[in-house]
C-alpha cells in the first residue's frame, strides 16, 4: 500500500481518497467513544465530503467516488 515511486503515492488521484477515507476513520472512532451525536458538521473542499459523511447524508463508498472523480 505505501509502496511505489513517491510520484504516484502523492498524486492527487490517490491522496485524496486515502485522506478522505483518514477522516471517515477519525469520525467514526470519535463517534464510538463520545456520548451523544453531532449537532454539526462543516468542511470545506475534500473536508465536505468527510462533512456529509458525519452528517449521515453521504454513504462513505459515494464520497470515495466522488473524491476520485474530483481529483481526476
Amino acid at each position: 500500500m505505501f509502496e511505489g515511486p513517491e510520484e504516484r503515492l502523492t498524486a492527487t488521484e490517490n491522496a485524496q481518497p486515502a485522506i478522505l477515507a483518514h477522516s471517515a476513520a477519525v469520525f467514526a472512532i470519535v463517534g464510538t467513544t463520545v456520548d451523544g451525536a453531532a449537532v454539526a458538521a462543516a468542511g470545506h473542499s475534500l473536508g465536505e465530503y468527510s462533512a456529509y459523511i458525519a452528517a449521515g447524508a453521504l454513504a462513505p463508498t459515494d464520497a470515495a467516488a466522488l473524491s476520485g472523480a474530483a481529483a481526476s
